[in-house]
């Protein structure tokens, strides 16, 4: 039992991470898209 509670704890851990990864990789386009949008106006 000890084993499957760690086995789940890295599941949960990888999908939290995941779940960060991306919304970073959201903040980074959309700050280089409004860069953008600066530079060429």
């Amino acid at each position: 039992p000890f084993a499957a509670d760690r086995e789940n704890e890295d599941a949960l851990r990888s999908l939290a991470g995941s779940r960060y990864d991306l919304t970073d990789r959201n903040n980074d386009i959309i700050l280089e898209y409004r860069k953008q949008e600066v530079t060429c106006q």
